[in-house]
Parts: C-alpha cells; structure tokens; sequence
C-alpha cells in the first residue's frame, strides 16, 4: 500500500461561505467513500479533517481586487499497487508514459474554463493543462 493525503481547499470570498463549502466536502468523502475505494484509493473518509480560515489572500497572492479566503479539508489515501506478468507475453521495446494534468494555476481569479473538454478529459490545447511525456526503451 503506498501511502498519501490530499488536500482540498475550499475558497470564498467570504469565511462562513468557505466554512460550509468545507463541511459539504467532507459529507461528500463520508458519503461517496465506497465508489472511491472502487477506484483502487483506500481509507478515504476514515479521518477527515477540516481546517480554520486562513488569512484573506494567503493561498492565491497577488489577487488585490479579491480577498479569498480558504478553508482546508485533508484526508489520508492509500493506494494499492500491483501488476502482473504472464508466461507468453512479449517483451517490448519501449514503454511510453504520458500525463495530461490539469494545472491549478490561475487567471485572475478563475481557473481556465477550457482545461477539460465535454467528456471531462484533459483538453491539449488549452493554457491550463500540462503535458509531459516520458519514453522508456529496454536495453
């Protein structure tokens, strides 16, 4: 089991509004917790916590014409690794390894509306999304 946490930041202009974004977070983990541990992330939803307000402008700086202000929900993940082998496969030449991440930086105060196409997959083509690929041959 390889281990990890996540956090989610919840942000409003207002603390009462990112307090209860929070709280709706952490419902949602409690209650959503048995499809997530379908996609292979485990002991989501045992220890959720919930944190304070932070100052206004302490996560997205430099933003003068908004104070946001932000309310952590973390969690701890477990993910299980395995993989296989089977006695006739092949063996390959070169492995290719690409990630298309969605990068959280922002625009203003709003993410890039186009980084996800309809299907909800990374979109290439826009300013918010990350391509990197890796090219691994067998020697």
């Amino acid at each position: 089991m390889l281990s990890g946490s996540f956090v989610i930041n919840c942000i409003s202009r207002v603390g009462l509004e990112a307090e209860r974004l929070a709280l709706l977070v952490a419902k949602g983990l409690r209650v959503h917790r048995r499809a997530i541990q379908l996609a292979g992330i485990f002991q989501t939803g045992s220890v959720i916590r919930v944190g304070s307000e932070s100052p206004a402008n302490s996560l997205v700086s430099g933003d003068s014409d908004e104070d946001l202000i932000t309310v952590p929900v973390s969690f701890p993940v477990f993910y299980q690794e395995s993989w296989t082998v089977e006695e006739d496969a092949t063996t390959l030449e070169q492995i290719v390894f690409a990630v298309k991440a969605v990068a959280t930086t922002f625009s203003g105060s709003l993410l890039y509306p186009d980084s996800l196409d309809s299907d909800g997959n990374p979109d290439e083509s826009s300013e918010g999304v990350i391509v990197s690929a890796w090219t691994l041959t067998a020697e």
